[in-house]
């Protein structure tokens, strides 16, 4: 059942990809505030905060915003959802993210969610901000 659901990623992927200008979150970042864009991701957050979602590619993260909720998009993204968004590049408290003005959203389904990226502490920046990271070796009292 896995696989089918992998596929229809993998293939909706490429073809939406060839049938709209698709940015990747890297390009959509660095478009900066006020641009609009649309980049597909996979969802690597849940509910814990709050209606925001994370959005990863191979090439960055990024923070999506639906405002109020996600109630005019058929509900909330799951973990491993596999997104395409449409919207406008806003900064909240230091917060790149896409919304709250959303003008369209299409869920693919589940997928894998991406695996952690290992980096030392010096590595840590805003440059991964919105991705998911692992730091091996650290221990908290």
């Amino acid at each position: 059942m896995k696989t089918h659901h992998l596929f229809a990623f993998v293939f909706g992927f490429f073809c939406l990809g060839e049938a709209a200008a698709q940015e990747t979150i890297l390009e959509a970042r660095e478009s900066g505030v006020g641009a609009v864009v649309t980049v597909v991701g996979v969802v690597t957050s849940d509910e814990n905060l709050g209606s925001v979602r994370y959005i990863q590619d191979e090439t960055a993260g990024i923070a999506i915003y639906p405002g109020q909720d996600w109630s005019a998009w058929g509900g909330a993204p799951e973990l491993g959802d596999s997104l395409s968004v449409t919207g406008e590049i806003t900064e909240y408290n230091g917060l790149l993210e896409v919304g709250p003005d959303l003008t369209e959203v299409s869920n693919f389904g589940v997928g894998p969610v991406p695996e952690p990226l290992l980096i030392t502490p010096s590595q840590m920046g805003e440059n991964l901000e919105g991705q998911l990271v692992r730091i091996s070796g650290v221990t908290f009292p």
